[in-house]
């Protein structure tokens, strides 16, 4: 198995062991929204916020796992990439089409991880009798955008380039 994989199948038991783990020490009602300074500004019940969580987790993560199988059905021309009549000329599609799932499982990856690191936070701020959103959110938020950024340079670059 490659090493993408495995950290995408180690994230989802993160996700799996918050939800295990917090949902049954989780009041019945849950700060859900935090305004600035981390105080909690809208609330939820404990079912409604841990349904949303998933539906969030789907909704976004869902593509990236999605679009690597959708890729290989796709004709060239709904493609958009750099060189592409070089990239995916019949000799090389499938090593392009492999890189570039590659590449989305590890940004899903990293999104993954930012929505549980914040999510984990935020279950975890519920725990406490006045919800608090700490610093780290920020935090995490700033290295999730300089990920993408790097990822993002790093693979219009890939296909600038032909050899």
């Amino acid at each position: 198995m490659r090493l993408v994989h495995f950290v995408l199948i180690a994230l989802l038991g993160v996700v799996a062991f918050q939800i295990a783990h917090y949902a049954p020490l989780l009041p019945d009602t849950v700060a859900s929204h935090f305004g600035p300074g981390g105080v909690p500004d809208g609330w939820s019940s404990k079912s409604s916020f841990l349904t949303l969580y998933v539906i969030i987790l789907v909704i976004t993560v869902g593509p990236f796992l999605g679009l690597p199988f959708l890729l290989r059905r796709l004709p060239n021309d709904l493609i958009n990439l750099p060189k592409k009549d070089y990239w995916l000329a019949p000799e090389r599609r499938d090593e392009t089409l492999r890189t570039i799932s590659t590449n989305l499982l590890w940004l899903g990856n990293a999104t993954l991880m930012f929505l549980s690191h914040v999510m984990g936070v935020t279950l975890a701020a519920n725990l406490t009798p006045e919800p608090h959103l700490g610093g780290t959110v920020l935090w995490a938020l700033g290295i999730y955008l300089a990920f993408v950024l790097v990822w993002t340079v790093t693979f219009v670059r890939r296909f600038y380039r032909t050899e």
